[in-house]
C-alpha cells in the first residue's frame, strides 16, 4: 500500500501481469494500515473474492512517528471544549475527522458544530436499517466534501475506517484510553502521500491519566512543539 501511495500503481500492475491468475496461486497480501482507496482499486486483481482477511493492531509508535503530519495539543475545560473544537476544526481546510468519547458526546458535538455553521455529520453506533442508511449517507457526504467534518467515536471508527478517504486533520476531543487507541485515530493521516495535522484536546481531568505522560514523551521524541502547561500537568502526575 505504501508503493501505491507513492504512485507506483502502474509498476505493480506490470509485476502482476507476469504472475499466474489469481485462482492459480497462493499469496499473502500485507497492508500497513487501513484499506486505502488505491489499494481497494487493485484488490480484485490481487486476491480471490473469498480471500481471508486478518487484521492486527499496528504499533502505536510507528503511527505516531509518521513524518507526514504534525501533532498539536490544546487545553480546554469542559465548559469551553466545544468552542475550542470548532476553532480547531476551522483552522485547517479539508476533510476533518473528529473523535468524541461516546455516542452522546458525538451527537451533541455534531449539533453544536452545525449551529456554528460548520458542515458536520456524525456517525454513531445506532443499529438497524435506519442506522445503516444514515451511516452510509453521512459517509458519502463526508467523502464527497459536502460535509467536510465527520464526528464519530473510537468504536465506530474501527468498523467504518476502511470506508474513509484520506483526511487532512484528526481532532481528538478527549484523551484516548491508550496510545494504541490514539494511533488508530491517527492512521487516517498521511495516507496516499498527503500531509496533515493531529490535534488532541487536553482537559484538567487528564492530569491523572496514565496516557498523558506517554503522549508527551511521544510528542517530544517526534520533535513536535510542546507548550509549557502540558509539561506541568505531566510533572503533577509523576510527582
Amino acid at each position: 500500500d505504501s508503493l501505491l501511495d507513492l504512485g507506483f500503481g502502474g509498476a505493480l500492475g506490470g509485476v502482476l501481469q507476469g504472475m499466474p491468475p489469481v485462482a492459480d496461486r497462493q499469496q499473502l497480501l500485507m497492508s500497513c494500515g487501513a484499506l486505502t482507496p488505491g489499494l481497494r482499486g487493485v484488490l480484485p486483481s490481487l486476491a480471490n473474492a473469498n480471500a481471508i482477511r486478518l487484521a492486527a493492531r499496528a504499533s502505536w509508535r510507528a503511527v505516531s512517528f509518521n513524518e507526514r503530519f504534525t501533532h498539536h495539543v490544546r487545553y480546554a475545560e469542559e465548559r469551553s471544549k466545544q468552542a475550542v473544537v470548532a476553532e480547531v476544526v476551522r483552522a485547517v481546510p479539508g476533510l476533518v475527522l473528529v473523535v468524541a468519547a461516546n455516542r452522546r458526546a458525538c451527537e451533541v458535538l455534531g449539533y453544536f458544530l452545525r449551529s456554528e455553521e460548520i458542515a458536520a455529520v456524525e456517525v454513531n453506533a445506532e443499529k438497524g436499517a435506519k442506522g445503516s442508511r444514515e451511516r452510509e449517507q453521512a459517509l458519502a457526504a463526508f467523502a464527497a466534501g459536502r460535509a467536510p467534518v465527520l464526528v464519530t467515536t473510537d468504536s465506530v471508527l474501527r468498523t467504518v475506517g476502511s470506508e474513509l478517504p484520506p483526511v487532512k486533520h484528526v481532532v481528538s476531543c478527549d484523551l484516548p484510553e491508550s496510545m494504541q487507541e490514539h494511533s488508530e485515530r491517527l492512521q487516517f493521516l498521511g495516507r496516499e502521500g498527503h500531509t496533515g495535522r493531529a490535534t488532541t484536546i487536553i482537559a484538567p481531568e487528564n492530569v491523572g491519566s496514565p496516557v498523558l505522560s506517554e503522549l508527551v514523551d511521544s510528542l517530544r521524541a517526534s520533535e513536535n512543539d510542546l507548550p509549557r502547561w502540558i509539561e506541568g500537568m505531566v510533572k503533577c502526575r509523576r510527582g
